[in-house]
């Protein structure tokens, strides 16, 4: 489902799987390529992830090649703190390419899910 305005950018309503495994083995920044779902441009997105861990944990997603500090006590878009086995929505922009870089708290954690659920640009 698509929606928009005249001139306006399109929100693209896709409820699509872009990661599904375990989580990377060291906390460091990690590319998501979300390219096969938003295309290779700029994009806001909607993510859904899934701790799959008994504890809470934070998500962190920023654009791919971002350089400023992001970590998990800010409070700035895309950190999401976790609840124990639980889901939640993050915002975060991705660059030119579609691709955004990501950390999870937990490293080499199985069962870890993330999912555009919609995303806005320009078509």
């Amino acid at each position: 489902m698509n929606i928009s305005g005249p001139g306006a950018p399109v929100w693209h309503v896709v409820n699509a799987e872009a990661f599904n495994g375990t989580s990377p083995a060291v906390a460091a920044w990690t590319d998501l390529d979300l390219s096969a779902i938003v295309g290779a441009r700029s994009a806001l997105v909607i993510l859904k992830a899934y701790n799959p861990n008994a504890a809470v944990k934070h998500f962190v997603f920023r654009p791919n090649g971002e350089t400023e500090l992001v970590n998990y006590s800010s409070h700035l878009m895309g950190i999401y703190q976790a609840s124990a086995l639980g889901f939640g929505s993050v915002l975060c922009y991705t660059d030119d390419a579609g691709i955004l870089e990501w950390m999870y708290q937990q490293v080499s954690q199985a069962g870890v899910t993330i999912d555009v659920m919609a995303y806005l640009a320009n078509d």
